[in-house]
């Protein structure tokens, strides 16, 4: 027969003492976000001169309520502070424009920016992340033969806060990262009816290096009526801080079962151990062709297809347990049970369409504008790309289940009809947007389909001059 020695303890993630029909823990936020915006105009000869700083501060707290940390026992808090992260952001920008007489008429635009990056991870109360070792149940069996007790084991309840621990001093960071970028921008009118249009931008990363890119693009005006245009272009995109210093442990529900994983960052010994690479920059090559139509004065139609491929997309990989036969004993000898992490996995591609229809009259003593933007996209992964370590697990580099959530990342179709009339310094708009089917996949791989979502908003305005505005809105789910 077995013993316990400490019977209170009917579940090792729980206390019955606390929760003597279990528990459902809450995960609360409080998140807070502002920004500012100023700039200032200024002509100057025959340049158009726009300086401009832009500020951006969001900061997301968790806090744990309904829990406990079940290492502690019946005496266990069941509210915690478990800490978060944040993000600001600076932007300053100076740009001129000037037009030049040169054959039909050239637009000529330059300018600089200067960006730096902030990103925070605040640690939680000790009690939200830590194991204090004081609740056990050791298991013990009679020996028949001597009668005397035996102990099998001595199995400790896991520590934080249960559902979602909190983020560990260890975890803590601030990161700063600086961008200096400078374009140029050309659109030179060949004749009344071609235009073409070229575009450098120059980027310099204080944490990955420098970039060059590009864009070509033409329009064709075949008369009053229609026009068509096309553009080709090459992108960048630096991992965000987020990507490269975000780590945490959180709990799933598997099968039922709670399993602790370790989101373990790009420069992390878990991360260099199991081979995960560092990550790099994603890199895009952008494809569009347009069509304007204007049939009448009032009403205009425009209709553009677009193509995105992506080469080293960065994603969430799948979770490698400890059990894996090529990572596993890796991840035994860190003491972590399973494990995910950032990584540049998947080469991308996404073609779309883009149809808009513009109505604008007015009306009465005022104006009635009405607009019906639809978009339909297609997004396919071409590649996976698993590091070399990990070659043959692209089934759970990246799993079925991330590939659904990056698939996902945007509705298959979307649509928002938007009305508005102005009169005088008022304005009434109404808008309804209808959001496409998503399906994303559960743990167990079954599909989780979410229906189409409709979504409207009216909202009513009063310019108080040219410059100030108020507005007040109300959201209809």
């Amino acid at each position: 027969s077995v013993i316990a020695k400490n019977p209170v303890v009917t579940n090792e993630r729980s206390n019955a003492a606390l929760y003597p029909n279990g528990f459902d823990p809450k995960i609360q936020a409080k998140i807070k976000d502002l920004s500012l915006s100023v700039g200032l105009k200024h002509k100057a000869g025959q340049w158009m001169l726009d300086l401009n700083n832009t500020y951006g501060q969001n900061n997301f707290h968790y806090y744990n309520a309904n829990t406990l940390n079940a290492s502690i026992g019946a005496s266990s808090p069941t509210e915690f502070d478990a800490g978060g992260f944040g993000f600001a952001q600076n932007t300053s920008s100076l740009n001129a424009t000037r037009g030049f007489n040169v054959l039909k008429g050239l637009n000529f635009s330059a300018g600089v920016e200067f960006r730096l990056d902030q990103y925070d991870i605040v640690a939680g109360e000790e009690g939200s992340w830590k194991n204090y070792l004081q609740n056990f149940r050791v298991d013990t069996f009679i020996n028949k033969n001597t009668s005397s007790i035996v102990e099998l084991d001595t199995v400790y309840s896991p520590g934080g806060a249960q559902g979602f621990p909190g983020f560990q001093p260890k975890s803590a960071l601030k990161s700063t990262r600086s961008n200096l970028g400078a374009f140029v921008d050309a659109e030179l009118d060949v004749t009344k009816q071609w235009l073409v249009g070229a575009a450098i931008r120059f980027e310099n990363y204080s944490d990955f290096g420098k970039t060059l890119n590009g864009k070509l693009a033409t329009r064709y005006r075949i008369n009053d009526k229609i026009n068509i245009r096309a553009s080709v272009s090459s992108g960048f995109r630096a991992p965000s801080l987020q990507q490269i210093y975000f780590n945490t442990i959180y709990t799933n529900f598997e099968g039922g079962q709670p399993i602790e994983i370790q989101l373990a960052n790009n420069s992390s010994t878990l991360a260099t151990k199991v081979g995960v690479p560092t990550l790099k920059q994603e890199k895009s090559f952008n494809y569009s062709v347009g069509l304007t139509i204007k049939p009448m004065k009032a009403f205009t139609i425009t209709a553009d297809a677009y193509m995105v491929q992506v080469k080293d997309r960065i994603i969430l990989t799948g979770t490698f347990y400890n059990d894996d036969n090529v990572i596993g004993a890796d991840l035994v000898a860190l003491n972590v049970g399973a494990a995910n992490f950032f990584t540049n996995a998947v080469n991308t591609t996404n073609q779309g369409l883009d149809i808009i229809l513009t109505y604008n009259k007015k009306i009465g003593k005022g104006r009635l504008t009405t607009s019906l933007a639809s978009n339909f996209n297609k997004l396919v992964v071409d590649k996976v790309n698993t590091s070399s370590k990990l070659a043959g697990k692209e089934d759970v580099y990246f799993s079925n289940r991330e590939k659904a959530f990056l698939i996902a990342s945007a509705p298959k179709s979307k649509l928002n009809f938007t009305v508005t009339y102005d009169i005088n310094n008022f304005s009434v708009t109404y808008r309804l947007v209808r959001y496409g089917e998503v399906i994303l996949l559960g743990y167990d791989d079954k599909q989780q389909i979410y229906t189409p979502k409709l979504v409207s908003d009216i909202a009513l305005g009063y310019s108080i001059n040219k410059h100030i505005g108020v507005n007040i809105g109300v959201i209809i789910y």
